[in-house]
């Protein structure tokens, strides 16, 4: 896609915003072709451009795109986790529920992470729909001891 090779560097945000946006629209279909500009930028952890990254592959991160993991800079880590904890499994409509989780890395190297957390809503048929909600980014965890 070399018009997103020509504008994601643009001085103006609009114009970024809407190479971002562009980025995400492709990806629905075409997650190689939506990746492939990105991995030639050579800038793609500036700032702006990171920002363009960030939202342009929104979607391939809540998929858990691996493509759009790494250039995010998320590797895959060994984790350990305790939860979540629910204080109920069963919400009312318009009631809320409180949830908790530790999670520890089992590396020895720091590990950025895209924690994110999925609600299962109940249909009047009896299906489910998942809906994913970003709890947190880029978190950097490491529970080794100096040797």
């Amino acid at each position: 896609m070399p018009v997103f090779g020509l504008l994601y560097g643009d001085e103006s945000e609009y114009v970024r915003r809407s190479v971002a946006n562009h980025l995400n629209d492709l990806s629905c279909g075409h997650a190689d072709l939506a990746l492939a500009p990105v991995r030639c930028w050579p800038d793609a952890q500036a700032a702006t451009t990171g920002r363009l990254v960030r939202h342009g592959l929104r979607t391939l991160v809540k998929c858990g795109r691996p493509g759009a993991l790494e250039l995010l800079g998320l590797a895959p880590a060994t984790l350990e986790t305790d939860g979540p904890v629910l204080d109920r499994t069963h919400v009312p409509f318009g009631g809320s529920v409180r949830f908790s989780a530790t999670i520890r890395n089992a590396c020895v190297q720091n590990a950025r992470l895209a924690i994110d957390w999925v609600v299962h809503h109940g249909g009047v048929n009896g299906s489910q729909s998942a809906k994913t909600f970003k709890l947190t980014t880029a978190l950097s965890l490491w529970t080794g001891r100096p040797q």
